[in-house]
C-alpha cells in the first residue's frame, strides 16, 4: 500500500507533530544511556542506524521488511565509518573511534 501525504493537512498539524518527536526522543535517549553507560554512546548507536538504513528509505519494502520484528540483511545496509558517524553526531573524531570500539567489543 502506497503511503500517500497531504501536505497541507502535515503542515497543519506539524507542531505537535514535532513536540511529539521531541518527546519521543528524550525518553528514549534516557533509556539507551542507562543500556550504554553515556548520551555519546547512545548517540553513536542511533547514527549508525540512521546511517546504515537511510538507503531502504529510498527502497520499497517487503512486507516481512517493513516489520521491525523481522532483521534486515546485512546486504540490504549500507557501510558506516568513524567519520560518517563522528560527522552526524558531532562528537570528536577520536573519541568516536573509542566509543565505537568499545561498544565493539560490550
Amino acid at each position: 500500500m502506497p503511503l500517500v501525504v497531504n501536505e497541507e493537512e502535515v503542515s497543519k498539524s506539524s507542531r505537535p507533530a514535532a513536540i511529539a518527536l521531541s518527546l519521543f526522543t528524550m525518553r528514549y535517549m534516557e533509556q539507551w544511556k542507562h543500556d550504554v553507560e553515556d548520551y555519546d554512546r547512545a548517540m553513536i548507536l542511533i547514527a549508525v542506524v540512521a546511517i546504515t538504513s537511510e538507503r531502504l528509505r529510498r527502497t520499497r519494502l517487503s512486507e516481512d521488511e517493513a516489520n521491525l520484528i523481522n532483521p534486515i540483511g546485512p546486504q540490504r545496509l549500507a557501510k558506516c565509518n568513524v567519520s560518517s558517524i563522528a560527522a552526524a553526531t558531532g562528537i570528536n573524531r577520536e573519541t568516536t573511534r573509542r566509543k565505537v570500539n568499545s561498544l565493539v567489543e560490550q
